[in-house]
């Protein structure tokens, strides 16, 4: 029977991990971070470790390991201070991972508009799903192999990280947050524009942040990924299933979004096979040929929904345990999002 993770599913013949399980750090914030500053020895250690190989950064995130602290820096980068004398043992940049999935219509948007590339962050026009990030920090054994990782989210980006290899394993922005609400759009139309043919009811965030002068129909995209055993194999395997939306026109009676694709991703890591490779052995979820017919009868064989994969709930205040509102939006006119 597999052993389906990050989700709340519990099957009795194996042992489920989540990040609910995980341990979660303490996110820096106007609000805290003043009381911190006199009462927490751990961020003391922290913005000392930080100090000596960043000096003019901040700290976002801190994790008390005890012996170890663990901080996120606003570059952003992770280090590993040792409580003791506060010597920082290791400071990993991070860089976005190589493997990550993303629908090509993403990276089109940015470069053929010249508005830069994908990077860390929250996006200037929305904060990101169910806050988050406002504990950006935090540290489990996710797939239940006697490893932890640091599990970071970076605005709508997801990150693991393991401090044992060293490395990022695994990376998916989980939220594309390329529109304006009606109100801005309606502003943003205010402007003398061309194009008035392709007047969005949604207008592109990307576009309206820029100084070009015309309209594009604004992007909704989110994914939900599911870590079990889904192959039959002794590797542990991530599904990743996407969705890509694109704001109506203002001629369209439907109010919302209509769903330009599901894009559906296998990772898997198999150490094994890692280990043959000229570079050793990696740690990371490497995506596989698997077809999306495959991947899309393994999560019904599971019975798994797209409300069942992770992220699905908020961790906002007023809405804690409740469906992220985003990701389960009627304005999506997609059946899926309300299963």
């Amino acid at each position: 029977m597999q052993c389906l993770l990050l989700i709340f599913l519990s099957l009795t013949s194996c042992v489920v991990h989540s990040f609910e399980n995980s341990k979660v750090g303490i996110g820096i914030s106007e609000s805290n971070k003043f009381s911190l500053w006199n009462t927490s020895i751990a961020y003391a250690v922290a913005r000392q470790g930080l100090r000596v190989v960043e000096p003019d950064e901040s700290i976002n995130a801190y994790l008390d390991k005890g012996v170890y602290v663990y901080s996120l820096s606003t570059k952003p980068s992770i280090q590993k201070i040792k409580t003791e004398g506060r010597i920082t043992e290791n400071n990993w940049p991070l860089t976005r991972w190589p493997y990550e999935s993303i629908e090509p219509e993403i990276p089109f948007r940015l470069t053929n508009h010249q508005l830069g590339e994908m990077d860390f962050g929250v996006n200037a026009y929305h904060s990101s799903l169910g806050c988050l990030d406002d504990s950006p920090l935090r540290y489990g054994d996710i797939e239940g192999d006697g490893a932890a990782e640091l599990i970071l989210f970076l605005g709508n980006d997801l990150v693991m990280f393991s401090p044992s290899y060293e490395k990022t394993v695994f990376m998916i922005r989980y939220s594309i947050a390329d529109w304006l609400s009606t109100t801005e759009t309606a502003t943003f139309n205010l402007r003398p524009l061309k194009n008035a043919d392709a007047t969005a009811q949604y207008q592109s965030a990307m576009v309206a942040s820029s100084l070009h002068p015309y309209r594009l129909p604004g992007y909704r995209g989110y994914a939900k990924i599911f870590i079990g055993n889904f192959d039959g194999d002794v590797h542990p395997d991530i599904l990743v299933w996407r969705k890509l939306y694109e704001s109506h026109l203002i001629n369209n009676s439907v109010q919302g979004f209509t769903k330009l694709k599901d894009t559906f991703v296998h990772y898997e890591q198999n150490l094994t096979a890692q280990a043959t490779l000229k570079t050793g052995v990696t740690s990371e979820y490497l995506p596989q040929k698997t077809d999306s017919a495959t991947i899309k009868n393994w999560l019904k064989t599971s019975k798994l929904t797209w409300q069942k994969g992770f992220p699905s709930t908020s961790e906002c205040a007023g809405q804690k345990g409740q469906l992220i509102p985003e990701m389960h939006d009627v304005l999506l006119n997609d059946p899926d999002v309300l299963q």
